[in-house]
């Protein structure tokens, strides 16, 4: 299982405000342990020490502060983690939209049923495999990433791009090979060639 503490919060020079970086999993667990925030995750006693850190104001049940430092940081799959612990169908909503984006399987089930539990519909199906040119299920936005695969773009730049963390990105294209069975980059642009796949990436 992939490690979702995978970025670190430090405090900007701007006042009151947060900025999120990728850094790897070693600072942040650093960052978490210090916090209490990952002890806490994990079920253990611990008491969550005040910080300016997304997982921190998340622990705290500030989810709201939590969601904008991550949108702000261009890092969706963990907006929407902070989104999901709204009490607001309109938050549930928006954060199912991100993990329907990025095909995060198992955290848009949870959201449809606690949609379904607070008497939502109809909830969002999600995004459905066209019969015509992209049968493997890729979304719209993988699609975009894969059209920018094949143009050489590395996944910093593809992230400059769209608008997304390199994070979010890696996510697409981790998604991308796992859909096309390729083991690379360049195997998954060459399938998506041979399969005229590029056709039905294209604005």
């Amino acid at each position: 299982m992939a490690d979702p503490f995978t970025d670190r919060a430090d405090r900007s020079r701007g006042p009151g405000r947060a900025v999120v970086r990728r850094s790897g999993p070693p600072r942040s667990r650093g960052v978490l342990r210090r916090t209490g925030v990952l002890a806490a995750a994990r079920g253990a006693p611990a008491t969550v020490v005040e910080a300016d850190h997304p997982y921190a104001h998340l622990a705290q049940g500030r989810w709201q502060r939590a969601a904008e430092a991550w949108s702000q940081a261009r890092c969706e799959y963990e907006r929407a983690v902070a989104l999901s612990h709204s009490p607001v169908a309109d938050d549930l909503l928006t954060a199912l939209s991100l993990v329907d984006d990025l095909a995060a399987a198992p955290l848009a089930r949870l959201l449809r049923e606690r949609l379904r539990e607070r008497g939502v519909t109809p909830v969002p199906r999600g995004p459905a495999p066209s019969t015509r040119g992209n049968p493997f299920g890729l979304t719209d936005r993988q699609l975009e990433v894969l059209r920018l695969l094949t143009a050489g773009l590395t996944n910093a730049e593809i992230a400059g791009r769209l608008v997304l963390s390199v994070r979010t990105v890696d996510t697409h294209v981790a998604a991308i090979l796992g859909k096309l069975e390729a083991r690379t980059r360049r195997d998954a642009v060459r399938r998506a060639v041979d399969l005229g796949l590029l056709d039905s990436a294209r604005p």
